[in-house]
């Protein structure tokens, strides 16, 4: 699975990011008793936790006085604070953080480091995101790098609360540990849950790249990123596919080198590699939300949208899902945050693009 030796002598990873999203959707849940399952409860969750009162274990999505760029271009400028009709229109979710530990075996990977995971869940009225990302850090070529991540995901080296875990199902154990943490009830089985990775590469060094190129990688070590998520699935070989390596547009300036899968996206942060600036890590968590987000929402609106029509749907379901099917449209269109894995979740959510038609509807 190595690279090149040009490529792998001369290109060093030096952290990593991965994080494994498990989706349940519940739309069932609506206009029952559960945490936040009632419009009521929702509306009275987001009152306090905007007024700064306790709603515990509930916290706002975003980090308390920090910027975000997501939630910003989703909400709007005026995002710090908003009304919580705002929020409802939105169907902006709360957070929790269930104390869970989560651990990697050290001493198993020569040469990579796996950071303790941090678990957190985004909570709905309909659904739950939890979310499990790791640091990997450590000084290898890419190619290294993704080999590490290969024997992880094929041997048991993870342990959540106590209980061994092959790295493809810490995701959903930790969801367990999300639910209890916020009361959420018993998994109604409205939607079969899924599952969703993101690895990034988040910094590295280039060695005689030319700097003057920042974007200009060479398709062997872009390869051996993207080989790193591929490996947390069966052996597929991508031999064939290298030389159209895609990029697409996941921030507002450059294309960056991406692939999509069915359950799976891998991109390169090249910009900052070989500099001395940080590495823009806050792309990673714009597509962990922007994920989550569609993860929840999508469903819904698929699930509602015949119900509203037949008037066969609790009047939590009249509220919430054209607020979704209005949210993905923002996502999508031009002037909220925009990522072209927008459409590529939307094309794997949605193929028949019922949330698009019903938020066209007067």
């Amino acid at each position: 699975m190595g690279d090149d030796a040009t490529a792998a002598g001369r290109w060093r990873a030096h952290r990593a990011r991965m994080t494994l999203l498990y989706a349940s959707c519940e739309p069932g849940r609506l206009g029952g008793q559960f945490p936040l399952a009632r419009y009521a409860d929702y509306y009275r969750t987001l009152a306090a936790l905007l007024k700064g009162g306790a709603a515990s274990p509930f916290e706002l999505p975003w980090e308390p006085k920090r910027w975000s760029t997501y939630w910003e271009r989703m909400l709007g400028f005026d995002y710090r604070e908003p009304s919580v009709e705002r929020l409802l229109a939105k169907v902006v979710p709360v957070r929790v953080r269930p104390t869970v530990t989560i651990e990697v075996q050290p001493g198993q990977v020569p040469g990579l480091t796996m950071t303790p995971a941090r678990a957190e869940g985004l909570v709905y009225p309909h659904a739950l995101v939890s979310m499990v990302t790791f640091d990997l850090a450590g000084d290898g070529t890419l190619a290294e790098i993704a080999d590490g991540c290969a024997a992880l995901a094929s041997n048991p080296l993870t342990t959540v609360a106590g209980r061994p875990a092959r790295l493809t199902a810490v995701a959903e154990l930790a969801a367990r540990e999300v639910r209890a943490a916020c009361n959420f009830g018993e998994v109604s089985g409205s939607q079969p849950p899924r599952s969703f990775r993101i690895f990034s590469v988040l910094s590295g060094t280039a060695g005689d790249r030319d700097q003057s190129r920042p974007g200009d990688l060479t398709p062997q070590p872009e390869w051996a990123a993207i080989r790193a998520i591929a490996s947390l699935r069966p052996y597929r070989d991508f031999a064939t596919a290298s030389a159209n390596f895609p990029r697409l547009r996941l921030s507002w300036s450059d294309l960056k080198p991406a692939f999509v899968d069915d359950d799976a996206v891998t991109y390169v942060l090249a910009h900052n590699f070989g500099g001395t600036k940080p590495s823009n890590s806050c792309y990673h968590r714009n597509q962990v939300l922007l994920a989550a987000h569609l993860l929840a929402l999508a469903p819904l609106v698929i699930w509602g949208a015949p119900r509203l029509a037949t008037h066969d749907a609790p009047v939590e379901a009249d509220r919430f899902v054209p607020a979704a099917a209005a949210t993905v449209a923002a996502l999508a269109g031009r002037d909220s945050y925009r990522s072209a894995l927008t459409s590529r979740l939307l094309a794997l959510l949605d193929p028949n693009g019922v949330t698009g038609t019903f938020a066209g509807q007067p």
